[in-house]
């Protein structure tokens, strides 16, 4: 009588997606071998693309590997799984916008100073375009606006959704004599 070693069956279900920019982790890699013996349950799984890896935008195919501990008694087991990685959203910033102007003030390269970040706080490829623009002379007293918006540019429209609009009150006093 020939006995074969036993090769279990994996479940791996309920992948959940990812954003873009975060890691592949233990909520994505999550297979278990059924079984209720510690002798077939016994052993490590081998993931591809492993934990950390950070996928782009889009559907990708994950495969793990069970390795047994008891080689003599059961067998290597492999699974596939699907996983989605949705666009996420970019962080845009305007820190040094200038709260309060006097009239006839000349919108200055320092006001125009925003970022656009990834999900690893790095810039991100696009182009400003801000109202009003560079060299505009700010008008009558009162509250204006100032506002910014990013345009994405390159690899970044793949990956992220477009920012909001930033917009900035600004208080416009007389000039002081």
């Amino acid at each position: 009588m020939e006995v074969k070693p036993t090769k279990p069956s994996i479940g791996w279900k309920g992948v959940p997606a990812l954003k873009y920019g975060e890691p592949l982790s233990d909520a994505q890699l999550c297979a278990k071998v059924n079984s209720r013996l510690s002798a077939v349950t016994s052993g490590k799984f081998e993931y591809k693309p492993p934990a950390g890896t950070i996928l782009p935008v889009g559907s990708h195919t994950l495969t793990c590997k069970f390795q047994p501990t008891n080689v003599n008694s059961v067998e290597q087991s492999f699974k596939r799984v699907t996983v989605a990685v949705y666009k996420s959203h970019p962080t845009l910033v305007w820190d040094d916008a200038p709260e309060e102007v006097e009239v006839g003030y000349r919108v200055t390269e320092q006001d125009l100073c925003a970022t656009c970040l990834g999900y690893d706080d790095t810039p991100l490829e696009g182009k400003f375009v801000y109202t009003p623009s560079f060299g505009n002379i700010v008008g009558a007293v009162g509250m204006r606006e100032m506002k910014v918006e990013f345009i994405l540019r390159g690899a970044a429209i793949d990956n992220y959704f477009k920012p909001k609009p930033l917009i900035k009150k600004v208080k416009v006093s007389k000039k002081l004599a």
